[in-house]
């Protein structure tokens, strides 16, 4: 079990403000993540992260349809 912070229940996941916030230290290719961006259409490294991964999953899940 978790200890309680700020108030949250011990139990349970973070909620989802929190989980967004918290720091990830990843060494990224800054060139693949501007070319992803490019190709997005985003302008943040948090928007390019999430958008490659939102594409990513669809295209798993279209694949496992076909």
């Amino acid at each position: 079990m978790r200890p309680a912070f700020r108030g949250r229940p011990a139990e349970g996941p973070m909620p989802e403000r929190e989980q967004r916030t918290r720091p990830l230290g990843v060494d990224l290719d800054e060139a693949l993540l501007a070319e992803a961006a490019e190709s997005l259409g985003t302008t943040t490294k948090r928007a390019t992260i999430n958008g490659a991964s939102a594409e990513f999953v669809a295209a798993a899940r279209r694949r496992r349809f076909v």
